[in-house]
């Protein structure tokens, strides 16, 4: 079953890039349809749908870890990323 992560924080494009790079180099298996943007406020919004919970895991895993060495709060209440993951019922991309 696939799984869809949102997950919103302070940020910029570039330290979007720099997470993408730590996953990689981490050996994170890619999301299956990622999307990311800057939204209002200074935020930066990531959607990714994962093929698997093990793969959201993962990422996640490395996510903190990355945060947590840039001295960032990765989880409760002040944590500088809020992340929903849920399991996706149907996906369907309409490709051209």
């Amino acid at each position: 079953m696939s799984f869809v992560a949102v997950s919103e924080g302070t940020g910029t494009a570039e330290d979007y890039a720099a997470m993408s790079r730590a996953l990689e180099q981490a050996g994170v298996a890619k999301p299956l349809l990622p999307s990311a943007r800057p939204v209002e406020g200074g935020r930066f919004r990531v959607i990714n749908v994962w093929d698997s919970q093990a793969d959201v895991d993962a990422a996640v895993q490395v996510a903190r870890q990355y945060m947590r060495s840039l001295g960032l709060q990765s989880s409760g209440e002040d944590a500088a990323l809020k992340r929903t993951i849920n399991p996706v019922y149907r996906l369907v991309v309409n490709a051209q």
